[in-house]
């Protein structure tokens, strides 16, 4: 069994605002893997759960918030 390990992906400016390179390295690589593994399908819908995740907690605005900042 060959293991395929992408070269590191290199996001502008990411030294300056990036306080564990690592981690997020580890978490692109985790992302090209699913994708090369499982597809663009389950892709989305990991992305579509940690949106949800975030959301509750606080780290993303979630759509109802977010339209009473702007209309409000």
């Amino acid at each position: 069994m060959t293991v395929r390990i992408d070269p590191p992906i290199k996001v502008a400016n990411a030294q300056s605002h990036d306080q564990d390179q690592n981690e997020t390295a580890d978490w692109l690589a985790s992302l090209g893997s699913l994708y090369r593994n499982a597809g663009a399908e389950r892709v989305r819908y990991i992305l579509s759960v940690l949106d949800r995740r975030a959301k509750e907690l606080g780290v993303l605005p979630s759509g109802k918030k977010a339209l009473k900042r702007v209309s409000g």
